[in-house]
């Protein structure tokens, strides 16, 4: 696990992982306040155009204010490592709730959410 105690972050537990980056659910220390830091994986940090790319989502997703899109506290870099700090949801993961099984009425409303937020990031030419 990355230390990100320099930056004024202390990660308790990862709580994702996808294919490009790790998700780790920490506290600000100065706002002491919990915090999602996601960090792109060390086997992509010699790409420069991946490194671009997740620089970029954070930027683009900083630009816009959606009850349904997370809001972006900071994104900065340690050890070459590119890291995003933002808002933590709470809740459970979308493959959880799947595996879980969905009612109709909650996959209408979860649809409906992430509708209004593609929607809204597309308005805003993201």
């Amino acid at each position: 696990m990355l230390d990100l105690s320099a930056k004024g972050y202390e990660l308790n537990e990862a709580i994702g992982v996808g294919g490009m980056c790790e998700v780790y659910k920490a506290c600000q220390v100065a706002l002491q306040r919990n915090v999602a830091i996601k960090v792109l994986k060390s086997k992509f940090t010699d790409s420069p155009s991946q490194c671009e790319r997740f620089i970029l989502e954070a930027r683009n997703c900083s630009r816009i204010a959606h009850p349904n899109i997370v809001e972006i506290y900071e994104v900065d870099t340690l050890e070459g490592r590119p890291f995003i700090a933002m808002e933590l949801v709470p809740g459970q993961t979308m493959r959880k709730l799947l595996d879980e099984g969905v009612t109709m009425k909650l996959g209408l409303e979860l649809f409906i959410q992430i509708a209004e937020a593609l929607a809204y990031a597309h308005q805003k030419g993201i």
